[in-house]
């Protein structure tokens, strides 16, 4: 596809890229053909206002597509796009594609000259209606719950804070005691430990050092 485009116009058309053919798990049965421009609000938007008359014009022939499925205008007031989209099945869009889209040429070459006008393109992709109807959405619901109800029940009661904070002071004063052991051997100037009981909790972790910190008893058996 070449056109010539006016000299304040910019043309584009389809980018290269990946076909939907080699993507097996992108699943369509419709492919559509994108126009597009960019419009201006200059003199109350009278590019806009000539871009849908134009439409209006090759409606008529775009409709007549065989295997149509869908013609829609997109118009965005902030970003100032302009848009017709094309639907149709795989098949019937192949051979639109053979006959170059008529009347895409046309249509493109007479959106390029109006004034205000810029940035006219064209793209092609798959487009497909993927709302779920409410026997869909009930079995979607259905499944979802299924599959939380038959999820393991990861998470451990809560334990008894006073046992808790047991272990967390036993664990703690061996700590301490693994500690003042290497110290007596000499050398020890630097130490780095860790301790698992608290588990991230910080009331937890300031009682384990206190036990740590906390003089030990030769005494006894176990600290």
């Amino acid at each position: 596809q070449v056109l010539l485009p006016h000299p304040s116009v910019h043309i584009h058309t389809d980018r290269p890229g990946l076909p939907a053919a080699a993507m097996p798990f992108v699943k369509f049965d419709n492919i559509a053909r994108e126009w597009r421009c960019k419009w201006s609000d200059e003199n109350d938007n009278a590019s806009l206002m000539a871009a849908q008359a134009l439409l209006d014009e090759v409606l008529p022939d775009l409709s007549s597509v065989e295997g149509v499925a869908s013609v829609q205008r997109v118009v965005c007031g902030g970003c100032q796009d302009f848009k017709v989209v094309t639907k149709l099945p795989k098949k019937n869009f192949e051979d639109w594609e053979k006959a170059a889209f008529a009347p895409e040429a046309d249509f493109l070459e007479r959106l390029k000259k109006i004034p205000g006008v810029n940035f006219v393109e064209t793209q092609t992709y798959t487009l497909e209606e993927v709302k779920l109807n409410k026997k869909d959405i009930k079995k979607a619901q259905e499944k979802k719950e299924k599959e939380q109800a038959e999820k393991p029940k990861d998470e451990k009661a809560p334990e008894d804070p006073a046992k808790k904070l047991k272990k967390v002071i036993k664990e703690g004063g061996k700590r301490g005691v693994e500690i003042e052991g290497a110290a007596d051997m000499g050398g020890l100037q630097f130490f780095c430990t860790s301790v698992d009981e608290p588990e991230g909790d910080i009331d937890l972790l300031l009682e384990s050092v206190k036990a740590m910190n906390a003089k030990s008893d030769p005494t006894e058996e176990e600290r």
